[in-house]
């Protein structure tokens, strides 16, 4: 069984980002199309957190993937992830462990890789302005791999942190990217919401014609990073899974009335495929809403495994009685 740690994950992901995000694209298309084996996860709140355990099967590689994830946010103060996660890789025809890997930085890059593949589907081709609202590890992957499919050139950030802020803005400025930090939010091309914030952190106000939106952050029913002005102004909202209905963003409006069921258009798997449509002018102004499904946490780790080998990252160890 090959043991990956978070830099190992790191460099097998930035190894070959394209091949990263293709990966990830075909087994949402799987999922979407009725193959494979995704169930919702469950999870339960813990005194000062919150821990998912997420099992997926992908006919398409072959493999099996368990991931166990938690957010806790008063993690960053103790020198810790906000989002500490294991992934175990297993192959499909054997039951054997293939991998046991790091899964912080899996779910940082597989959530920024689909909102990027939201982007490359949903936003306007044209797009050169991203705000991101939230400057931990998401902030940073959605910065990182939005502009890999859209012409971005300038990035702004915002973060209850300033300093936070001010440091994920340094870091794209050294990628090459013209990143500042802001105390309020800009109205950009591309916009993705990445906070624990249970109050919304965007407003309809912040929105214009032609805009994109990845709502990530808001995962339980009664949080919400987008209000009632702004969910209303959406012409048409996909998910990455039916679980998405069941988050405060989606699921409050819907019970309220202030939004149809049919302006939720389908899975994002389905627009990638084709079946569905993201986007159907330049005007409209467009939702990527997730909450996380397994079916990018086996495709991830799959890509991981497999490049890691190729690159010779890790350490085997023999688990055979």
């Amino acid at each position: 069984m090959l043991l990956l740690q978070p830099d190992d994950v790191r460099k097998a992901i930035e190894s070959d980002i394209r091949g990263f995000l293709d990966t990830l694209k075909r087994v949402l298309i799987e999922k979407s199309s009725g193959k494979g084996w995704y169930p919702s996860r469950p999870s339960t709140n813990l005194p000062k957190g919150w821990i998912g355990f997420m099992p997926a099967y992908s006919e398409e590689l072959g493999a099996v993937a368990v991931k166990i994830v938690g957010v806790f946010p008063e993690n960053p103060s103790k020198g810790l992830p906000t989002v500490p996660a294991s992934v175990l890789l297993i192959d499909a025809e054997t039951g054997v462990p293939l991998s046991l890997m790091d899964g912080t930085v899996i779910t940082e890059y597989r959530t920024g890789g689909a909102s990027a593949l939201s982007a490359e589907v949903m936003a306007r081709k044209d797009s050169e302005t991203l705000l991101v609202v939230g400057a931990g590890a998401q902030g940073r992957s959605h910065s990182r791999l939005i502009p890999e499919v859209r012409p971005i050139k300038r990035v702004f950030v915002r973060d209850v942190d300033r300093a936070r802020a001010e440091s994920l803005a340094d870091w794209l400025r050294k990628r090459g990217l013209d990143a500042e930090a802001v105390t309020e939010n800009r109205r950009a091309d591309i916009i993705a919401t990445v906070t624990t914030s249970k109050e919304p952190v965007l407003f309809g106000r912040d929105l214009t014609e032609g805009t994109h939106v990845c709502a990530v952050g808001a995962y339980t029913p009664d949080a919400r990073e987008l209000d009632d002005t702004a969910i209303t102004s959406f012409d048409r909202i996909v998910v990455d899974t039916a679980d998405a209905l069941q988050a405060g963003d989606l699921k409050i409006p819907l019970e309220r009335g202030l939004i149809p069921r049919d302006r939720v258009v389908g899975e994002l798997g389905e627009v990638l495929a084709g079946s569905k449509i993201g986007r159907a002018s330049p005007e409209e102004i467009t939702l990527y809403k997730s909450v996380g499904t397994s079916a990018l946490d086996v495709a991830a780790s799959f890509f991981v495994y497999k490049r890691a080998k190729e690159l010779g990252l890790g350490r085997e160890v023999d688990l055979s009685p």
